[in-house]
């Protein structure tokens, strides 16, 4: 009896602390004290015993015993799904742990990676960024970003590179169909069958996550990521592509914005040439790259003749189209190394890298030909000509101050000798020795 208040006494306490099974046990060991009880008053007998009071605390204590197993069962049943919740939870946690890593990690990529880059390879180091992300984070066996018309660049990328011909396939292939998805602009699961070509190739099949691209219309952009057919993606894993995709997005566009910004602060607006800061900074570059790399430079300095009566007579519209025709110009006849620039209302500067003295002037000729031919079309047909001066980079020279004062010096005397005409700079007692010496 003390053993069985005792375990009475546990089951309260455990009935008190919310223990579900501590009220049920407390209501089985009081039955089986009272079933005790009884057998203890058969025995003196103060009762009559039959099968009941007699045998009654073995079935109270079978079934207190049964009770119990089920309750300790239970219990562990609790402590394991507990456990497996707090393993599942820590998955979770460091599942979104390396996802936010990830993340983090691409951002700086794109931020850092792309900020400077040349315009041209802006939204290619984006996405590429973006493949290598999304290949860490889900299973997959290729991806590939497909873009048409995004800041008027047409690109396909893979992961790995070798993919590229297949994708290459399938967008000629199943082109319409992508490009329907992504009017939805939600990432979606898009089962396909492989198919083999006349030419031994195949278009790859199974299932791919198209994950629209927020591209401005016209143009369109999609990211697919491939699995073996069966494999379809999850939703939180659809989700997560979308989201990788639109940070790439907007990294590329922030970039395209500032080289953007950058460029227009470069540039003249009227004419589209290089404004004299920017002209400036770059002259004095390439001036010091030719001179540590011992390469010649031309310089050619340009003026239009008798601008100022143009502007008189015919008005400054008919000037500015006339500076507008002659940047044009210039513009047709250079290499994509050569630089120019406006200098002041009517001189521009054209630098030419790795270009010795006679084919600078060969080419200042074809210019002046090719101005001389222009002709501003209005009320009245209005034709001009330009005048130039040419001054090479003498050896040891690494400063563009005293090349330009000797194109200058040049071009003045081609204005006095009649413009229309290309007069070069003398070398001012350099001779054609120390020129070899260091040219050669």
């Amino acid at each position: 009896m003390a053993a069985l208040l005792a375990c009475m006494a546990c089951s309260l306490q455990a009935w008190g602390d919310g223990e579900a099974s501590g009220r049920p046990m407390l209501v089985v060991w009081g039955v089986v004290l009272g079933f005790t009880l009884t057998r203890v008053l058969v025995d003196q007998g103060w009762i009559e015993g039959n099968p009941l009071t007699v045998y009654g605390i073995q079935y109270a204590l079978a079934g207190a015993v049964f009770l119990f197993g089920l309750a300790q069962a239970d219990r562990m049943m609790e402590f394991r799904r507990l456990r497996d919740r707090a393993r599942q939870d820590k998955a979770r946690v460091d599942a979104d742990l390396v996802v936010e890593q990830v993340r983090r990690r691409l951002i700086e990529e794109l931020h850092v990676g792309i900020r400077g880059a040349d315009a041209k390879d802006v939204e290619w180091l984006a996405f590429r960024r973006l493949l290598e992300a999304v290949r860490s984070l889900v299973p997959q066996q290729g991806s590939s970003v497909i873009a048409f018309g995004y800041h008027g660049l047409d690109l396909l990328l893979a992961e790995p590179l070798g993919l590229k011909k297949e994708y290459t396939r399938l967008l000629a292939r199943r082109g319409t169909t992508i490009k329907g998805l992504c009017r939805s602009r939600k990432p979606v699961n898009l089962p396909l069958e492989e198919i083999a070509l006349p030419d031994g190739g195949v278009v790859p099949g199974g299932v791919f996550a198209v994950v629209p691209l927020q591209v401005a219309k016209p143009g369109w952009g999609v990211l697919l990521v491939r699995r073996e057919e069966g494999s379809a993606f999850e939703p939180f894993e659809l989700q997560l592509l979308g989201e990788f995709a639109q940070v790439a997005v907007n990294a590329a566009d922030e970039a395209a914005a500032a080289v953007d910004l950058r460029r227009r602060a470069e540039l003249d607006p009227l004419t589209g040439a290089l404004n004299r800061r920017a002209m400036e900074g770059r002259l004095q570059a390439s001036v010091e790259r030719t001179h540590a790399e011992r390469r010649p430079l031309a310089l050619l300095f340009v003026d239009l003749d008798h601008f100022k009566q143009v502007n008189d007579h015919h008005g400054h519209g008919v000037g500015d189209d006339c500076l507008r025709l002659a940047s044009d110009c210039i513009r047709r006849h250079l290499g994509k190394d050569d630089l120019f620039g406006r200098y002041g209302g009517e001189e521009f500067i054209i630098v030419l890298p790795d270009m010795r003295q006679d084919a600078a002037r060969e080419l200042a000729d074809r210019i002046r030909e090719a101005i001389a031919g222009l002709c501003v079309v209005g009320e009245a047909n209005v034709t001009f000509t330009v005048s130039i001066g040419l001054a090479s980079r003498l050896p040891g020279e690494k400063s563009p101050r005293s090349i330009i004062e000797r194109a200058d010096k040049a071009l003045y005397q081609a204005k006095r000798g009649g413009r229309n005409r290309v007069q070069v700079a003398s070398s001012h007692g350099f001779g054609l020795e120390g020129a070899a010496a260091e040219f050669l």
